[in-house]
């Protein structure tokens, strides 16, 4: 007997001479000389309830991205968007994410998190670092421990960051 959480099937195959791993076998069209004991055979599946454990969502920031909730139960290894597992997910990865909003800069701030344009190392205060960093990500030589914001990079909003963005944001900086 075998255990699944497919809720709703339920099979049971009986030995039957009519049927030859699951071809039906008719007279003069099939050689009958092997072993069919290995095709005559009962088995019972026995279905049970999901076990569903709840992924709760979380909302997609300016920078980063969010999840759908969702259910995933062990016993079977599935995913499903509702409580009922009705709505089989087949690919979990990309199917939960919400993608980042990124920053609605108006006047040089975001509406939505109040980043200040430039200021890629989040700090809330655009200073030299922040264009050290723009400098520093131009030759390539971030490290791990750099915070660095590409969305507030982009100064001059034309979607690459360039050495135009780091002297922006010095030309902001003596403005200020």
């Amino acid at each position: 007997m075998r255990k699944t959480c497919c809720k709703g099937i339920l099979r049971k195959q009986s030995g039957n001479a009519s049927e030859v791993a699951g071809s039906p076998v008719t007279s003069g069209t099939i050689n009958i000389t092997a072993n069919l004991s290995k095709y005559l055979h009962t088995e019972t599946i026995v279905t049970m309830d999901h076990k569903l454990a709840k992924y709760e969502s979380t909302p997609a920031t300016c920078t980063k991205d969010g999840t759908k909730a969702y259910y995933y139960c062990p016993v079977c290894g599935k995913y499903f968007e509702d409580e009922a597992a009705t709505k089989e997910i087949s690919d979990i990865d990309s199917w939960k994410v919400i993608p980042a909003t990124g920053h609605n800069i108006e006047d040089g701030i975001c509406t939505n998190c109040n980043a200040i344009l430039g200021d890629v190392n989040n700090s809330s205060i655009l200073d030299i670092n922040d264009v050290t960093l723009v400098q520093l990500y131009l030759a390539n030589t971030l490290t791990e421990t750099n915070v660095f914001d590409e969305l507030l990079a982009d100064v001059t909003g034309d979607g690459d960051i360039t050495i135009l963005d780091a002297t922006a944001i010095q030309a902001m900086l003596s403005n200020v």
